[in-house]
């Protein structure tokens, strides 16, 4: 088996590349969109908490806690778990019909890309962020963050077995993309844990 070790000179010139499609919005246009009224229904527990659970459509709930000093720019970690994409429908024991996983192709990376462009604004300089995808848009996926949050913060891909349950033997494999917003990770710093100050996933 051969192990690799980092050269003595560079690699040579970078090539650079995107991933386009059709209807994709600048970013501008995403940041400016219509924005959600929020309105407090209830609180509950400390009144000096600032946690927030809010129900709304999140790409204009973002917009608006753009404009919330005590969260824009302070988001440390982040985790979503969109629809991967699959073209089923999924059901619930409560509800029947959960939700829709019928987006494919542009339309579907482009409301990822619009709602991970929001993420972007509202993180910390030492932010980390993770989205757990499949195999159907993981990699597509991918190409947006390393255009948003810059491919020199990659870190890995994180993948699991996942049993359904106990007592079913099939196990299908999920996969998170972590990167990092924060420009100045070294490959050095790596932990399993966070380090103090400077987390690092």
């Amino acid at each position: 088996m051969a192990t690799g070790t980092p050269g003595r000179g560079s690699a040579g010139p970078t090539i650079k590349f995107h991933l386009t499609y059709e209807n994709l919005a600048s970013i501008a246009d995403v940041l400016n969109g219509e924005q959600a009224s929020l309105k407090r229904v209830f609180s509950f527990g400390s009144t000096t908490s600032s946690n927030q659970l809010i129900l709304g459509d999140n790409l204009r709930v973002m917009r608006s806690l753009m404009d919330d000093t005590s969260v824009a720019g302070k988001i440390r970690l982040v985790y979503i778990d969109p629809p991967y994409s699959t073209g089923f429908t999924f059901q619930s024991s409560h509800v029947g019909n959960a939700y829709d996983d019928s987006l494919s192709g542009a339309e579907y990376l482009e409301r990822l890309r619009q709602r991970l462009i929001l993420l972007r604004e509202l993180m910390s300089p030492d932010a980390s962020i993770y989205v757990h995808l499949d195999h159907h848009m993981v990699f597509a996926a991918k190409l947006i963050m390393d255009d948003l949050f810059g491919e020199k913060n990659f870190r890995n891909l994180i993948t699991r077995v996942k049993s359904p349950s106990r007592a079913v033997a099939r196990r299908r494999r999920c996969t998170r993309v972590p990167l990092r917003r924060a420009t100045y990770w070294s490959p050095l710093q790596e932990s399993a844990l966070p380090s103090s100050g400077h987390p690092v996933w």
